[in-house]
């Protein structure tokens, strides 16, 4: 990728902000942006995984042909992995209703919850006892 060509994932991920807003010389472009993060996220930078996945799930910055729950879960996943906390809160909020797989879904937020718990995420906190107290919790 030419826009993070020589540059550290960090760096790479600083990049990726200024596309996102038009800063430090650079207009704002959010498909750029995505696809730096992306970029960035795959060589192991965890906090870009999770701007990646806004880049298909957030209506600002989502592009309406790009807007892909799936692939905004599969971002927060990688972050969750990669030990960020949110990316583990945010994915059980990125199962979209025409898809919806109810018995994926079930399966996967509450082991993602206790893991965003562990990192110290008071909202997967919460979400835990909600399940354990109702059964149900959905982020959104």
């Amino acid at each position: 990728m030419g826009t993070c060509a020589g540059l550290s994932d960090k760096k790479c991920f600083q990049r990726g902000i200024d596309y996102n807003v038009g800063k430090n010389g650079i207009s704002r472009d959010i498909r750029k942006a995505r696809d730096v993060f992306v970029h960035a996220c795959n060589n192991g930078h965890a906090h870009s995984c999770e701007f990646a996945a806004d880049g298909y799930r957030s209506s600002e910055y989502a592009l309406k042909s790009d807007y892909n729950l799936m692939t905004a879960r599969k971002f927060f996943v990688k972050a969750c992995d990669l030990g960020r906390a949110s990316g583990c809160f945010y994915a059980p909020g990125t199962f979209p209703n025409p898809e919806y797989d109810k018995t994926l879904y079930d399966n996967e937020k509450l082991p993602l919850l206790e893991r965003a718990c562990k990192m110290g995420s008071r909202g997967g906190c919460t979400g835990v006892a909600m399940i354990n107290k109702t059964g149900d919790y959905a982020p959104r």
